[in-house]
């Protein structure tokens, strides 16, 4: 490999679009693709030979958005031509960590909701923010049933469904719907809602499964603090992995994978130094079990789409806004939300909760459900 680049860092906006596109090119015509390089956490930036900048932080938030978008996009425009694209990304495993995700996510928010909220609130507003089923909804409705004696609880209950597909929500909407459960739709994403329409200190509750990933920059975070009421709680769950931490481990998983050697000097020129074998002595040994998991699961995936006959336009991209499950609630830490178990639990002093922060895999960062509180008045 080449070992003569400088290890200085891109700045200027129109040059980092550039070596974006140069990029590309080691994947161009495949059906996994790498993506654009803004879809990695922007605090990984600069391990890619990215500088963010005042200048440029902006505008590159705007562009990170541009290719979360036009996957929807895609995803609304693909016609019946092959497997859908999340049938292509499911594995075993990842059915039955979602399976047992959802469960925890459901339980903590009815435990809450039953710890918590008193008698004199005549509504809870509960947002998934990635209603792409109705499942996580259902799943909800149904403990609360189940745990409370009063089975009017479930009328006090407004759920926000938010998705930017209006295929896939009017279909969680009729669900909802049949179930006689209350409910609005907001046809944007998340991002939008929680900026834009969620009423200021009106939600009681945020959840979503895998979904978080998606942002690269950690204004989600913020967002949710100012959407959140007073004692509200955000419980999402969501994959973790330091495994697009360094250009070095996304090369190591290219060759697994079998791509040519010519593709892959393409990636070796652009990265040259930075290319250099990962020393992972400073990582807990539960987020290498992590970086292991994701690796087996893409490489699985890899060959659902080699083996899938037809898969119309869909594409499928690497890498993504994934981040350690300590990183992460360092975000949601900074974004003024609460974080520490301990403070969580006394807010909730008769809910029955799990180990906070809920790991899904024994021993493994991989699979977790997060939980942040927005402190009380």
């Amino acid at each position: 490999m080449p070992t003569t680049a400088p290890l200085s860092l891109i700045t200027d906006f129109e040059e980092i679009k550039r070596f974006d596109e140069r990029m590309w090119e080691v994947t161009r015509g495949l059906p996994i693709k790498i993506g654009s390089i803004s879809r990695l956490p922007s605090a990984r930036y600069a391990d890619w030979g990215i500088g963010l900048t005042e200048d440029n932080a902006g505008m590159l938030e705007a562009y990170s958005r541009l290719f979360y978008s036009s996957d929807f996009q895609e995803d609304r425009l693909y016609s019946m031509h092959g497997p859908d694209k999340d049938d292509l990304k499911s594995t075993r495993m990842m059915d039955g960590i979602l399976a047992r995700m959802k469960r925890v996510v459901s339980g903590m928010i009815s435990e809450m909701i039953m710890g918590a909220v008193g008698e004199e609130k005549k509504q809870i507003v509960i947002a998934d923010i990635a209603a792409k089923s109705a499942s996580l909804c259902i799943d909800i409705a149904s403990s609360l049933f189940d745990k409370s004696s009063s089975p009017d609880i479930i009328k006090r209950i407004e759920f926000h469904i938010v998705y930017p597909s209006a295929s896939k929500l009017e279909n969680t909407r009729d669900i909802l719907k049949d179930m006689g459960i209350r409910h609005r739709a907001f046809l944007e994403d998340s991002e939008e809602y929680l900026a834009n329409d969620a009423e200021s200190g009106g939600v009681d509750f945020i959840v979503s499964m895998p979904f978080l990933h998606r942002y690269s920059f950690p204004n989600f975070a913020r967002h949710a603090h100012e959407a959140l009421a007073p004692g509200g709680a955000i419980v999402t769950g969501d994959i973790h992995s330091p495994l697009w931490s360094s250009p070095y481990n996304v090369y190591k998983l290219l060759c697994m994978m079998g791509l040519d050697r010519r593709r892959l000097d393409i990636f070796s020129e652009l990265f040259s130094d930075r290319l250099c074998e990962q020393s992972y002595s400073r990582m807990h040994p539960d987020e290498l079990s992590a970086l292991d998991s994701h690796i087996t699961d893409w490489l699985k995936i890899a060959d659902n789409v080699r083996k899938a006959k037809r898969i119309g336009n869909q594409r499928v991209f690497l890498l993504g806004a994934h981040d350690t499950s300590a990183e992460r609630i360092e975000k949601l830490s900074s974004a003024g939300l609460i974080t520490s178990p301990d403070d969580i639990r006394r807010a909730f002093p008769l809910a029955r909760l799990p180990q906070i922060p809920k790991r899904m895999e024994r021993a493994s960062d991989y699979a977790v459900v997060t939980t942040a509180m927005k402190g009380a008045k």
